[in-house]
């Protein structure tokens, strides 16, 4: 009988440990765990949506700045065709009124591209404006004023302001006269002037030669090389330096101001003292008939 008993009074005590064990997983799992899943789902679906919120709101921001960029290049381009004519029609006496020049530059503009800008109300949102100053007016100032709508960060909601302005000087010279000047061509450091911009002094032609045969060369007129005092002082690893046929130095780099020509051409009456080129002083000087 004892051990009936026993066995009666562990089952009974294995049933109240299966229950208590059952409860307490039961509030653990459906209280705790479970509950805190849901949440960190929850949570994670919103962070989600803001992300790609702003990240939408970035891109929407990033593509009208680039049309407003775009937008910007355009309008300057038409500033400078019309400022261009402007300055043109200045010698006609034709520009008085503000209609002209606004029409010479809104006509180089596309209407139907600045309508789908991000120009707040497109063409006739931009303000063109000429100043005229300087000498005679022969100055002309172009300036543009337009706003600029960027979504998400208009302040209310009259957009951000765009200056643009160019500035070129009026012609007042004639297209049609023919012009009896005599040109010639000057270098900066030279002390001759040419008749001829091929001149072979102009057009120098230098050759790469070897450092170890420089005592050995020749120039045309039987002279020997020597040494810069120009470009001395620079460094040459390579073992070449740079000869001309005329030029009575050699040059350790290519970009020697003695070797390098900058000619410009000048009236022959701002000579200003420098002798003819010995090497075309016989040619005819550009502009100028040479009677015999």
């Amino acid at each position: 009988m004892s051990k009936v008993r026993s066995k009666v009074r562990s089952k009974r005590r294995n049933k109240v440990r299966h229950k208590v064990i059952s409860k307490v997983r039961s509030k653990v799992l459906g209280k705790g765990i479970i509950k805190g899943i849901g949440e960190q789902r929850g949570s994670l679906t919103v962070e989600a949506t803001l992300v790609l919120t702003i990240y939408l709101m970035a891109v929407i921001t990033f593509v009208n700045l680039l049309l407003a960029i775009d937008a910007s290049a355009h309008i300057y381009g038409a500033m400078y065709k019309g400022a261009y004519e402007v300055s043109m029609n200045i010698k006609k006496n034709i520009v008085s009124a503000d209609a002209f020049e606004n029409n010479k530059v809104k006509g180089h503009m596309d209407n139907k591209y600045i309508d789908k800008t991000p120009i707040i109300n497109g063409m006739d949102g931009i303000n063109i404006v000429f100043e005229h100053s300087g000498d005679k007016e022969q100055d002309i100032m172009v300036k543009s004023k337009y706003a600029v709508n960027i979504p998400f960060f208009n302040v209310m909601n009259v957009g951000y302001k765009m200056n643009q302005s160019i500035k070129c000087r009026a012609f007042t010279g004639d297209l049609n006269s023919k012009s009896n000047k005599k040109f010639v061509y000057i270098t900066k450091t030279g002390k001759v002037y040419h008749t001829n911009v091929q001149c072979t002094y102009l057009l120098v032609k230098k050759c790469r030669v070897s450092l170890n045969d420089i005592e050995d060369l020749r120039n045309s007129g039987g002279g020997k090389y020597d040494q810069c005092r120009e470009c001395k002082n620079e460094i040459n690893n390579t073992g070449y330096v740079y000869i001309t046929n005329y030029g009575t130095s050699y040059h350790k780099t290519i970009t020697c101001c003695t070797i390098t020509r900058t000619v410009r051409a000048i009236e022959i009456d701002d000579i200003k003292g420098r002798k003819a080129c010995e090497k075309c002083i016989d040619e005819k000087i550009e502009g100028m008939e040479m009677n015999e």
